[in-house]
């Protein structure tokens, strides 16, 4: 919810504070997007956890072009030593003070890259894109409802992010942004 919060996606009023991580991150109050965000989130983690999910992209569309401006994609790896298969009764040797400490800072550098990003002109709407690792057959009605699953969105002539990476033990995270340039898009703009 904070990526929509902070590219403003939806109003203000759809969300409240919530600390977490040493940050004031936010959660929503809208009954429809909390139930959205809920139940993507239980659908993405059984993937996870089932080893099928490769990458997950939060896509920020256009409402009057229908052309992605911003893609915040999570690309996620089985640790070497994590057992294929989902093994739920493996037991991982977690560091949870190290991991809170690198969500806080890749949290940190997400909230910073929202307040440079481009006013667009024109509303967005939230889409999800998913691709499954090699071999995985993705249901999108059942295990990845209302989500795109497949190939992701490319934005032509966008600027790429990096962001730190963070480990769980079982999985690798590898976060990035890539969006609309007004530079290099300038005719995206001028329109």
């Amino acid at each position: 919810p904070t990526i929509l919060y902070q590219r403003c996606v939806f109003d203000a009023e759809s969300f409240e504070p919530y600390p977490q991580y040493k940050l004031k991150l936010v959660t929503s109050v809208d009954e429809k997007l909390s139930a959205y965000v809920k139940g993507a989130t239980a659908a993405l983690t059984q993937l996870a956890r089932k080893r099928q999910l490769a990458s997950v992209a939060l896509v920020l569309i256009g409402t009057e072009t229908n052309q992605p401006l911003e893609k915040w994609e999570y690309k996620i790896e089985v640790e070497d030593g994590a057992i294929a298969g989902g093994d739920d009764n493996k037991k991982v040797s977690l560091d949870v003070d190290a991991l809170s400490l690198n969500l806080q800072k890749i949290m940190q550098q997400i909230m910073s890259a929202c307040a440079f990003l481009p006013d667009y002109p024109e509303s967005v709407m939230p889409h999800i894109e998913v691709v499954g690792v090699e071999g995985a057959t993705l249901d999108r009605t059942d295990d990845v409802p209302d989500f795109e699953v497949g190939e992701q969105s490319k934005i032509e002539g966008g600027r790429d992010m990096r962001f730190r990476d963070v480990s769980t033990g079982v999985h690798k995270v590898s976060t990035g942004l890539q969006f609309v340039d007004p530079d290099r898009s300038l005719a995206y703009f001028t329109n």
